[in-house]
């Protein structure tokens, strides 16, 4: 039996220092993300061209709908994204207006529509908080992504949706507070290009998935290009994605799209050819894809994974004949090497990894980049 003056003085703590009471009279100011003074957004390839969320500038998104519709409408998605500031505010509110609503069946209201938000503690940065729509069926929210108790100075990142498009945000900080820009110790870009899982599908909020994982660990700049069943390596996207400037090296994971047909054997050369053209040196890995359960028993997934393996092979056999650093990166068995689980146990569909395969997925990632020999991390 509990004693009584136990029980009343954990209930009296718990109403006396209850968010809801401790945050009632706070005035938030809102503050613009795009505010240079204020706040460094990561993630984005086209920030110095226009101030925008998505993935690629009004423009390219345009002219892109010529080659792929999918490709145009998932580009303005903003996985990836990421707001890098430092404050002494205990209250972190967004106020958001996105570009859809909640509408997939294989992954969770937080991942497609939400925000994450992480603060470093002893020089790591700790997952804090979400904040998502208030409703399923809302575009406009206000929600608190940042609850801390005292006042002081830190470290911020928040991550932005996976499969959504963010319109507008603003960021609530308590009045007189401030907002600093923080940066990462890393010069240069990480661009991954790729599929839903890439971009994100599966992952139960936006700072589980890989691109955000791989940033966080090497404490460097890494872009998403992931586009959902639309990571065909059309020439004319790789000529989009390689404007971006200062890239240090470029992640190819697109075989689940590419190779279901002859995409990749039509378009590979072409697409990579438009990253050497601007980054003769550049470093490449080229990934296969995690295994489906499909593969397990259709006869012609079966097949094409022998072709797709030797394909990806003779691409990196070919560029290494001219003097190009590529890597080839096997993917595929990781989840059968789990000592514990069965490899069934890693999607939420059979196709996309759930945070079980997502966490392989992203080691395989970092353990794939160290071992790049032209990359220098501190």
């Amino acid at each position: 039996m509990f004693k009584k003056e136990l029980i009343d003085k954990v209930y009296a703590y718990s109403i006396k220092d209850d968010d809801s009471l401790m945050f009632k009279d706070v005035d938030n100011i809102y503050h613009n993300p795009f505010n240079e003074k204020e706040f460094k957004i990561y993630g984005s390839g086209i920030i110095d061209k226009e101030k925008s969320f998505h993935r690629f500038t009004s423009e390219d998104i345009k002219n892109i709908g010529n080659v792929s519709q999918d490709v145009m409408w998932l580009a303005t998605h903003s996985s990836g994204i990421q707001i890098h500031f430092k404050t002494n505010s205990r209250l972190i509110t967004l106020r958001v207006l996105e570009n859809g609503v909640f509408d997939m069946k294989n992954l969770n209201f937080f991942a497609q529509c939400g925000f994450d938000l992480y603060y470093k503690e002893d020089g790591v940065y700790k997952f804090h908080n979400i904040a998502f729509p208030n409703y399923i069926d809302r575009k406009k929210f206000i929600s608190n992504i940042g609850v801390f108790r005292e006042t002081k100075e830190r470290e911020i990142i928040i991550n932005l949706p996976l499969y959504i498009g963010v319109e507008s945000l603003e960021i609530g900080l308590e009045k007189d507070s401030y907002a600093l820009p923080t940066y990462y110790k890393n010069n240069g870009k990480i661009l991954c290009y790729g599929t839903s899982i890439l971009q994100g599908c599966g992952a139960s909020r936006p700072g589980l998935s890989i691109t955000n994982v791989v940033s966080r660990f090497f404490d460097i700049d890494t872009l998403n290009y992931g586009f959902s069943g639309a990571g065909l390596l059309e020439k004319e996207v790789g000529s989009i994605i390689a404007k971006v400037d200062d890239v240090k090296l470029l992640i190819i994971d697109a075989e689940a799209n590419a190779g279901c047909d002859k995409w990749m054997v039509n378009n590979f050369d072409d697409f990579i050819n438009e990253f050497y053209k601007k980054y003769p040196n550049l470093a490449v890995i080229l990934m296969n894809k995690s295994k489906m359960s499909i593969d397990s028993y259709l006869p012609r997934n079966k097949m094409m994974k022998v072709f797709n393996d030797k394909f990806l092979k003779s691409r990196v056999n070919k560029y290494r004949k001219l003097n190009k650093e590529i890597y080839f990166i096997n993917n595929y068995d990781l989840f059968s090497k789990d000592e514990i689980l069965d490899e069934s146990e890693f999607t939420v569909d059979g196709v996309h990894p759930n945070d079980l395969g997502m966490t392989l997925l992203s080691k395989n990632y970092i353990k794939a980049i160290k071992n790049v020999k032209s990359l220098k991390l501190n």
